[in-house]
């Protein structure tokens, strides 16, 4: 999943800014190769390798690979596990039995592989694969970030069951398992067999231009503000919805028309202040969670949460 924010460079917000799959290659060939040694050697003897492609390692690899005015241009930043994994926390209950979890801002997978941590384990890998290919939907414009995250979660799969290398099938056709990760807007139609039961979200915080038929804002808006609008357009009532969010979504008065279309349609359940979002990212952002309905449940102040 990526997070983002703004260039202090000034350009349009119409012009578009892309970071090239190309250059992100070079990890997805490492993680094919830790995936395939892994295949081999087995998951005990990879252990450490797993851990850090698991753990932060594709957000480090961001860094090194794509410019800091890259970065900033495109405000891509990835979730990191921690953050993350603190974000799924509220789904520990939930995600066992969840037929369909959507992250449509996906990046390199760090909030789809935290909530398939959760998800249940099947007699085989092959199996445990396909149980978790039907369940996980994603969609991330960067083709790159979704092979990683295709490749991140059978890596996770191969750690959790702990098989030998003679039970691991020869050849993971991955982009065929993972069918419902793909390389797209989450902005656009989403289209996916059925609705989901959960969506996990750490949208991108550059600004973009309003849609025409946007109610809440109009010229130069939050992308961000823009993704949690098209998430509940996607959701069935009952549906669980769990974002990092930019902090000026919480307390500016820019973004109040906003606030009373999410508490419209839907009921505040939590709001909890992170702080920055991480050491190398000067952003402050707040974890937010939402049942999406008709706003009649339980309210929690945004501005001046109980649990500050």
């Amino acid at each position: 999943m990526t997070a983002s924010k703004s260039s202090t460079k000034k350009r349009p917000v119409t012009e578009e800014v892309v970071l090239q799959p190309g250059t992100f290659a070079p990890y997805v060939e490492h993680l094919a190769t830790l995936l395939g040694a892994t295949a081999r050697d087995g998951a005990d003897a990879r252990k450490a390798e797993l851990a850090s492609a698991l753990d932060g390692q594709p957000g480090r690899q961001l860094r090194k690979l794509y410019t800091i005015d890259a970065l900033r241009d495109t405000g891509t930043y990835f979730t990191g596990s921690a953050l993350a994994n603190r974000l799924v926390t509220a789904l520990a209950t939930v995600l066992p039995s969840a037929k369909r979890v959507v992250d449509p801002a996906c990046g390199a997978g760090d909030l789809l592989v935290a909530c398939a941590r959760h998800l249940p384990l099947k007699a085989d890998v092959s199996s445990t694969l396909k149980d978790w290919g039907e369940r996980l939907t994603g969609f991330d414009i960067n083709s790159a970030f979704v092979e990683a995250t295709r490749y991140r979660l059978a890596l996770l799969a191969l750690e959790r069951t702990q098989i030998s290398p003679r039970e691991i099938p020869n050849a993971l056709a991955l982009e065929k398992i993972f069918s419902n990760i793909q390389s797209r807007s989450g902005l656009d139609a989403w289209q996916i067999p059925a609705s989901p039961v959960v969506i996990v979200v750490n949208p991108p915080f550059v600004y973009g231009v309003a849609e025409k038929n946007c109610t809440w804002a109009s010229g130069r808006v939050s992308q961000a503000a823009t993704f949690m609008d098209t998430c509940l357009c996607n959701a069935a009532n009952g549906t669980r919805i769990l974002a990092i969010l930019p902090d000026v979504l919480r307390t500016g008065s820019r973004y109040e028309k906003w606030r009373q279309m999410i508490t419209a349609k839907a009921s505040v359940q939590s709001v909890e202040i992170v702080g920055q979002f991480d050491e190398l990212t000067e952003i402050s952002v707040f974890l937010l969670e939402l049942e999406v309905g008709d706003g009649a449940g339980p309210k929690t102040e945004w501005a001046h949460p109980k649990n500050p």
